[in-house]
């Protein structure tokens, strides 16, 4: 399988390009070039290839791999969503499953978590941009989208991906700012990352997954 990882980086900075002009469609962005700049880029300001933990979910269901996994400070019991907050990179993580009464796809489920997260999916579809499938967890109907926005100076991004299993639900949204001059660079490196290296590799795991098998009786 190609490494997604260019592609994502590339739609990415298309969409916190300055003039915040969307790729046409079916246009294939050109990765972003290095910035004379970038030598001023925080040590901890964007997420490495180091220090990886798995992060579980007992109530819902799932694990995801997360990097720098010591700064994620995880809250998964006094909400209805799991909540992860990585303050090196202002960054947040919020995940959510549960089960509809008939079958669904993953526009149901996105419509679903919209009336739950306005504040950070919009109020209709069309606040996301640049939609793609994601290929994970296994066995479920799973896209992914992108939204920028400016408030105040800094340049906020966001990735959601909305999945669907029969009649299970499942959402992890990934939120990042950042500012000043290597903003567009800081978030487009932070969701390029976050959507290839923990958004396709959740895992949704079920019931049998927590029950330990029986020892065989001795005879």
């Amino acid at each position: 399988m190609a490494d997604t990882r260019l592609t994502i980086r590339a739609a990415a900075g298309c969409l916190v390009a300055a003039s915040f002009t969307a790729c046409a469609p079916g246009q294939t962005a050109e990765a972003p070039a290095p910035r004379a700049e970038a030598q001023r880029i925080d040590a901890g300001a964007s997420f490495s290839d180091h220090g990886w933990g798995k992060l579980t979910s007992q109530r819902f269901f799932l694990s995801l791999p997360l990097p720098d996994a010591r700064e994620w400070h995880v809250d998964d019991t006094s909400g209805r969503w799991l909540a992860a907050t990585h303050l090196p990179s202002k960054s947040m993580l919020w995940v959510r499953s549960w089960r509809e009464g008939a079958v669904v796809n993953h526009a149901a489920c996105e419509a679903a978590a919209r009336s739950y997260r306005p504040d950070l999916l919009g109020h209709d579809e069309a606040a996301l941009a640049d939609r793609r499938p994601l290929g994970a967890p296994d066995g479920f109907d799973t896209e992914v989208g992108f939204s920028v926005s400016r408030n105040k100076g800094a340049l906020g991004g966001v990735a959601a991906a909305f999945g669907a299993r029969v009649r299970q639900c499942l959402v992890i949204i990934y939120a990042t700012r950042a500012d000043g001059p290597d903003a567009e660079e800081l978030v487009a490196d932070r969701v390029g990352f976050v959507v290839d290296r923990v958004f396709s590799r959740v895992e949704s795991r079920t019931i049998d997954d927590r029950v330990v098998p029986l020892a065989p009786r001795g005879r």
